[in-house]
């Protein structure tokens, strides 16, 4: 949403971002929408909270399948939570955008309705002008709106080869570096 200090251009945009980098307030903002995500599959009584179960598989999966780390040395949804934010505000630039293609996989099982949730990212990259787009449940490099609903509208075909071809294309676009991570 455009503000009225920006609308009347009283205020400077932010830089425009370039590909390997992401503000600290994007960052802060992605924070802040995964944690919602997680308050939302959270239940609070009087002196304890608990953890919905697909959250709990999101975490725990992310800890063995992400980090890399013993599963049986999980240190508990509360820690988890707390090194993720620590990753989110201070780890390298792609940990937000991988733990958000993560998060979209389970988003089903989350309670998150993926069209709102494509559109609440892209939000967050357009006014912080990053050099990425979330489509289809993957961070791509900046496509404009036109090629962004192409890519969603073919996606939605029902001609198999075609299908197949667009999501090859797209998981080579956004995996430009060999580096796959198939969690949840």
């Amino acid at each position: 949403m455009s503000l009225f200090s920006s609308r009347k251009g009283l205020i400077e945009p932010p830089p425009k971002r370039q590909p390997g980098e992401l503000s600290k307030s994007l960052r802060t903002t992605l924070w802040n929408d995964f944690y919602t995500i997680y308050q939302s599959n959270v239940t609070r009584y009087d002196r304890h909270s608990e953890v919905s179960q697909p959250m709990a598989n999101l975490l725990r999966a992310t800890w063995s399948e992400y980090f890399g780390q013993p599963a049986d040395q999980y240190p508990g949804h509360g820690k988890m939570v707390d090194e993720i934010k620590n990753l989110f505000l201070s780890s390298e630039w792609f940990i937000p955008l991988d733990f958000f293609e993560i998060v979209h996989n389970a988003a089903y099982s989350l309670g998150i309705n993926r069209s709102g949730f494509h559109q609440r990212i892209n939000d967050r990259l357009d006014a912080e002008n990053a050099p990425y787009s979330f489509v289809e449940g993957k961070f791509l490099d900046r496509v404009s709106e036109v090629e962004k609903a192409a890519i969603e509208d073919a996606g939605k075909l029902e001609s198999d080869p075609v299908r197949k071809h667009l999501e090859e294309a797209r998981r080579l676009l956004s995996d430009r570096h060999g580096r796959g991570y198939a969690i949840v």
